[in-house]
């Protein structure tokens, strides 16, 4: 369950508890779907959703030097320890938190129902993974 944390510099942590979805493809479509849609500097390159992880390839500009610099991030759904979800200005946005509850992506989504559904998607692929690995003797 996300719970309500803190505001700090004017963004509110929601509470939110993710609710399963129907289907693994349902819930890879729309982790797919967010991730597409990131907004201006957040936008993604490329985006590639598995059972067991999805990665993202970013540009980042560099405007001392005028130059640019690619970049993966690639986020196991067996690593997400937390999700929390937050609201400032007009924007959501969705933190990923690993194990040890370290930032590991923010997502930034245009409203609510979207939000709700990529935590949904996220928790339905996590709870997929780790129900998968297998037991370590």
């Amino acid at each position: 369950m996300l719970t309500i944390v803190a505001t700090f510099g004017c963004r509110i942590y929601m509470d939110y508890s993710p609710q399963p979805m129907e289907t693994t493809d349902v819930a890879r479509k729309a982790i797919a779907e967010i991730l597409d849609q990131q907004p201006g500097v957040h936008a993604a390159i490329e985006t590639e959703v598995y059972d067991d992880k999805f990665s993202i390839l970013h540009s980042r500009a560099n405007k001392f030097f005028g130059t640019s610099q690619v970049y993966k991030t690639t986020i196991f759904y067996a690593s997400i320890g937390e999700m929390r979800l937050s609201h400032k200005g007009s924007w959501f946005a969705v933190t990923i938190m690993g194990r040890n509850l370290e930032p590991l992506l923010h997502v930034y989504i245009a409203d609510r129902a979207s939000s709700d559904r990529f935590l949904n998607a996220l928790e339905t692929m996590r709870r997929a993974s780790v129900a998968a690995r297998p037991i370590a003797d």
